[in-house]
């Protein structure tokens, strides 16, 4: 993705994707989460930016990676409304990251919707 955002900034379908990244004890069902879509993301601002998959037609988990093959930073289940994720975080400018679209279980998935855009100075 570089570093931009927008909404939509990917749409996509996860339905032809494996599960390389499992489900973690903070969210999703550890059992077996759905396929997932993984991008890399660098931050161009300073401040509080939202992740979300509001828009998803399936039930969706959003992880956050400090980098490719990295350690989860953070993970949202629901916080965007009818089974979707939203995060805020506090970013710093040239920030990598590697998001991941995923399913809450192995059979979760469908077209998804990833946006980004800027809060603001701080997060909320």
């Amino acid at each position: 993705l570089g570093v931009a955002t927008g909404s939509p900034v990917a749409t996509g379908a996860s339905t032809s994707f494996a599960d390389d990244f499992p489900s973690s004890p903070a969210c999703g069902d550890i059992s077996g989460s759905g396929a997932d879509v993984a991008y890399a993301w660098t931050t161009s601002a300073i401040g509080c930016m939202q992740l979300d998959t509001i828009g998803s037609s399936y039930d969706t988990v959003l992880r956050l990676y400090d980098a490719c093959g990295g350690s989860e930073i953070r993970c949202d289940d629901n916080s965007g409304g009818n089974n979707t994720s939203l995060m805020r975080i506090e970013t710093a400018t040239g920030t990598p990251y590697v998001i991941v679209v995923d399913g809450y279980g192995a059979a979760d998935n469908g077209n998804y919707v990833l946006n980004i855009s800027y809060v603001g100075p701080g997060c909320p």
